[in-house]
């Protein structure tokens, strides 16, 4: 399928998930669709974020070994935004559980904002003007997966319920 918000968005669509479209514009500069996954056990909304950001790599096409003419490529970003903030006496214990969960994930992985003290799960592809259905799938798929494997140790850190050494020991326990 192409790659632009209008064919994932009817690609989508027709997978049953309603999404929206948002235009890029003077104050966004690059596409984004805003895919809805309902909401978690508390009522707090979940989205899923997808950016279309043109790059052109003309410049570059002898280095990465490219066809002539392949100068467009699209860098696609997957942002889910975890539905909590991080207490500020926890921000510390968070980075770190993050920084051990993405080393098992190479990439893609949790994602730290100290500024708002969001988390948010990111997966970023570089793809040609196509891509396979069944890739968008995946992606949103493992998103899904490890967002909810991981989110609720993430929150009761980032909340104080939970150290970060509790969460360890009890992932610890599990194994067997």
């Amino acid at each position: 399928m192409k790659v632009n918000v209008h064919a994932i968005q009817a690609f989508l669509e027709s997978q049953k998930m309603s999404c929206v479209s948002i235009p890029k514009s003077q104050e966004l500069p690059f596409d984004q669709i805003l895919l809805p996954l309902g909401v978690d056990e508390q009522g707090r909304d979940l989205v899923l974020g997808i950016k279309f950001i043109e790059e052109e790599l003309s410049s570059t096409q002898e280095l990465f070994s490219l066809e002539k003419g392949m100068s467009k490529f699209f860098n696609i970003q997957f942002n889910y935004l975890l539905p909590f903030t991080i207490k500020d006496e926890y921000v510390g214990e968070v980075a770190r559980l993050i920084l051990l969960l993405n080393h098992s994930f190479g990439l893609p992985g949790f994602e730290l904002s100290e500024i708002d003290h969001a988390i948010y799960f990111r997966n970023v592809l570089l793809v040609g003007e196509e891509i396979e259905e069944m890739m968008v799938m995946m992606v949103i798929g493992n998103i899904l997966a490890n967002v909810d494997a991981f989110s609720s140790s993430i929150e009761a850190v980032a909340t104080g319920k939970m150290s970060l050494t509790d969460v360890i020991n009890a992932a610890q326990a599990e194994t067997p």
